[in-house]
């Protein structure tokens, strides 16, 4: 199995010498970033290329996994990764378009030899104002800002658009208008070099009210992963039966990597078998990069695992993917 995690070799406590120098969680000298986003895009199953400055000390994965809680380095964070051993490669978090950028949860993930997972929030800049040209001076500072980290980066902009839930959804924004946003902020991103940014285009599966996502296609140019996200929300649920439609909706768009960006099994006696074959099948399945579990209680439903068959069921799942195992 060909890796799919070169960038790991860059974040191995190389956080101090470069954005993430000084103090935790502010940024120091600007270092030295990979071109992160071409070596995605160029070599198909594959992350990024390391920072030149930057040596491992464990094995690259061949795939990421990480923990979604809403507040990486938390207690709640850091009680389930030290209650299943978890040591996640990726770190998910989101931020505020539109706000000042603050280094501290990337800098996390890079002293926990963790890529970064950025989401970008657009609650505070519609994007009908960033496709008009609006934020082009805060957005040409954000990309001098992420520049600055010097390691490589996943960006994801407006994710599951293909919904009606959010601001930047179907119902609410036309698919060209989110396609020229999209396309806005990638090439002002590369006008700065910020070449350590992988961009990872994030859609819900396509089940009702979410639609297929090729409306809002920004094109091959402009994305290097993508992104589905979906939940096993029935004792019958499969991977197959979540994701199966929606990755033949991304096949027919392009062959880049997928990453399963949002995932989590309902509770009841059925979530560790079903948390083993979620895990399985990202891993074995060709194209997949990893998966991003979701471990919090959202407004709807409680998708936290506390039940001891879960736990044990989730730590021997992750097994495959940890460092040192070769993941």
């Amino acid at each position: 199995m060909r890796y799919a995690a070169k960038a790991l070799i860059a974040l191995s406590i190389a956080a101090s010498a470069v954005g993430c120098a000084g103090h935790p969680g502010h940024p120091g000298q600007p270092g030295h970033p990979s071109h992160a986003g071409q070596a995605a895009r160029n070599s198909p199953g594959h992350a990024t290329r390391p920072a030149s400055t930057c040596s491992a000390s464990e094995p690259h994965p061949h795939r990421y996994f990480g923990i979604i809680d809403g507040n990486p380095g938390g207690s709640a964070y850091t009680g389930f990764t030290n209650r299943t051993g978890a040591r996640p490669t990726l770190v998910d978090y989101f931020f505020n378009f539109g706000t000042a950028w603050n280094s501290s949860m990337a800098c996390f993930a890079a002293r926990h030899s963790a890529m970064p997972l950025m989401q970008f929030d657009l609650r505070h800049l519609t994007a009908a104002d960033i496709a008009g040209g609006g934020s082009d001076r805060y957005i040409s500072h954000l990309a001098d800002q992420v520049k600055a980290f010097g390691l490589p980066i996943v960006i994801s902009i407006g994710h599951e658009m293909n919904g009606n839930w959010y601001p930047w959804g179907w119902q609410h924004t036309p698919a060209p208008t989110f396609i020229k946003m999209w396309r806005r902020i990638h090439d002002i991103f590369g006008r700065q070099h910020a070449i350590n940014v992988i961009w990872l285009w994030t859609v819900n599966r396509a089940v009702r009210p979410a639609i297929n996502p090729r409306p809002w296609w920004p094109g091959q140019a402009y994305v290097n992963w993508v992104g589905i996200d979906g939940h096993d929300r029935h004792a019958t649920d499969t991977f197959r039966k979540v994701f199966g439609s929606t990755i033949a909706d991304v096949r027919a768009l392009t062959n880049d990597p997928i990453l399963i960006s949002e995932t989590a099994v309902v509770a009841g006696p059925h979530r560790p078998a079903q948390i083993a074959e979620l895990f399985r099948t990202v891993y074995q399945t060709p194209g997949l990069i990893g998966i991003l579990y979701l471990n919090m209680w959202t407004v709807r439903i409680d998708w936290r695992i506390n039940d001891t068959a879960s736990i044990r069921a989730f730590t021997k799942a992750i097994q495959a993917y940890e460092p040192s195992s070769g993941g």
